[in-house]
């Protein structure tokens, strides 16, 4: 019986680790729409915390919704080098992510 109760909590400890990692991985290859993302789903791109993330959604509510992603710089906090950290994830309607040229 020792035996059964020990197996079955390695499963349940496995099964919530999976689960886990996996949302963190949608998460982390996901697109982020930022004129519609929630402030969980804007603290998922780098560098961006909780307080960047509602900085985000007061400016996106106070002047309107982004028109290109290269906008989100006028928040404060976000400069030219969290903007780059995060350009291939960030998208405005249903825009694709930003085009380089590498």
């Amino acid at each position: 019986m020792k035996r059964f109760k020990m197996l079955a909590a390695v499963v349940i400890v496995m099964g919530c680790v999976l689960c886990l990692s996996a949302h963190l991985w949608a998460s982390e290859s996901g697109k982020v729409n930022i004129n519609t993302a929630s402030a969980e789903e804007l603290s998922t791109l780098n560098k961006i915390g909780m307080k960047t993330a509602n900085r985000i959604i007061e400016y996106r509510n106070s002047v309107g919704k982004f028109n290109t992603p290269e906008e989100l710089m006028n928040v404060k906090g976000i400069g030219e080098k969290i903007f780059d950290l995060n350009k291939d994830r960030i998208v405005v309607g249903n825009a694709d992510p930003i085009k380089t040229g590498d």
